[in-house]
């Protein structure tokens, strides 16, 4: 595993931990992968990390709550830095572990990625944790993949929102900056990792009607200023490329 990391636990909402680990080697300035472990009654975790990086997730995860109390191991969509890990966490969560994902990706891929028992999630499946809970948010190709989805842990009206918001560089682990639209922007110039569709403004105007408190962002700072103003912003930005973009 490569050294010269820097991990950050962080509690960013009652009970949603952020881990966070920046990795200066990626990139011309670096990047960071973060994990959120939601501690409740029968505790879940969304984004399991590349596999590079299990043992210093699960150190940091280790503070929070004994691994084999983790109940649930979820991601947005396929992709390595999303499931990378899952066979090393499957070793180390609870024998009764499941692994939680939209119901395109159980679909058509789970087969392929694990024998552990699998919940398909369909849009707007509540999950229950016991004392938390977590919606599905189904949101095809926003940024990229198929598959792709969120969840919004209702408590605390939390929406871990996957790729949405990425940042280049280090950045600190939570900001109320209204910056983090232009960071975002940013960062797709360097990266064009979007799939920038009609679908994509559309999508995120239907999470800023959802009026997070909190956005738990997966690459960068996660987010706690005014949400809904935030998508709104990233919606028409990506509305004026697409629009730009049209012979």
């Amino acid at each position: 595993m490569p050294t010269m990391m820097n991990t950050n636990l962080d509690e960013i909402a009652d009970g949603i931990f952020q881990i966070s680990t920046f990795m200066p080697y990626v990139g011309e300035r670096g990047f960071t992968i973060n994990q959120f472990l939601i501690r409740a009654d029968e505790p879940l975790l969304f984004h399991l990390g590349p596999r590079r990086l299990f043992e210093n997730m699960t150190e940091f995860a280790g503070r929070v709550t004994k691994l084999s109390r983790i109940r649930f191991l979820a991601f947005s969509h396929v992709e390595a830095d999303e499931c990378g890990a899952l066979p090393q966490w499957l070793k180390v969560v609870r024998r009764d572990a499941e692994v939680v994902m939209g119901d395109v990706a159980a679909n058509w891929t789970a087969s392929e990625l694990t024998d552990a028992p699998v919940t398909a999630l369909r849009n707007g499946y509540l999950l229950e944790l016991g004392d938390k809970r977590v919606r599905w948010k189904a949101t095809p190709h926003v940024l990229h993949g198929w598959d792709a989805g969120m969840l919004l842990e209702e408590t605390t009206n939390t929406l871990m929102c996957a790729d949405v918001f990425t940042q280049l560089g280090e950045r600190p682990p939570m900001t109320d900056s209204a910056d983090i639209v232009e960071w975002a922007l940013e960062a797709e110039d360097v990266m064009h990792s979007t799939a920038i569709t009609p679908s994509l403004p559309a999508t995120l105007l239907e999470l800023a009607e959802m009026r997070p408190d909190t956005l738990a962002v997966m690459h960068g700072a996660s987010f706690n200023g005014d949400c809904r103003d935030a998508l709104h912003a990233l919606s028409e930005a990506y509305l004026h490329r697409l629009e730009n973009s049209m012979p």
